[in-house]
């Protein structure tokens, strides 16, 4: 059977490809540590995403689970998150990493090592 010179073509389909969020700018920067010398350490992320979407922030401390106390924060398309820690001796030797997620499920994460050196 010989197709040549046959008119059917296949429907466009577009494709809408998911581009995950980027972090911008964190407190501590990247590969950084948290030092927690005395009182507490508030640690930030600002996250922006190219599709303009909504965005989820989770803090987790390893062994420790997802840290419920996080505050957002907002500056026109930038979005963020923070987290204040205390300096708790059992953080001492953990990570905190926080999760950015988007709508579609793309997520882009950091971590940082905890130092404790005092106490409240």
């Amino acid at each position: 059977m010989n197709l040549s010179g046959c008119p059917f073509m296949l429907p466009f389909i577009e494709v809408d490809l998911n581009v995950p969020p980027t972090i911008a700018q964190s407190r501590p920067g990247d590969g950084d540590p948290v030092v927690i010398e005395t009182g507490s350490y508030t640690a930030f992320v600002i996250a922006r995403d190219p599709d303009d979407t909504e965005l989820s922030f989770f803090w987790e401390i390893s062994g420790l689970g997802v840290q419920p106390d996080a505050t957002p924060l907002q500056d026109g398309a930038l979005l963020g998150s923070q987290l204040t820690i205390a300096a708790d001796p059992d953080y001492d030797g953990r990570v905190l990493t926080v999760f950015v997620i988007d709508p579609q499920g793309a997520t882009v994460q950091r971590s940082w090592p905890i130092t404790v050196t005092g106490a409240p």
